[in-house]
């Protein structure tokens, strides 16, 4: 089977400029990211749900501020 002569091999293509190859992981990262450490992913999550908690009191507290702010402008 005969290739079109624009196709390229991936071998034959470069990689590009800002590749950082650091960030791949190496072969003896294999076994740990197999086995996640439960302790801080368990961490992580509270982050992010209290993260979320203060976010959505935040939001809760503007939306009583705009009904509030409201009432006030029907009162007056």
């Amino acid at each position: 089977m005969d290739l079109p002569t624009n196709c390229q091999a991936i071998q034959d293509v470069p990689p590009p400029a800002n590749f950082d190859e650091s960030r791949l992981v190496k072969p003896g990262e294999w076994d740990q990211l197999a086995n996640p450490d439960w302790d801080a992913m368990n961490e992580m999550e509270r982050k992010i749900e209290d993260e979320f908690a203060q976010m959505k009191a935040a939001v809760e507290a503007e939306k009583a501020a705009r009904r509030e702010a409201k009432r006030a402008a029907k009162a007056a």
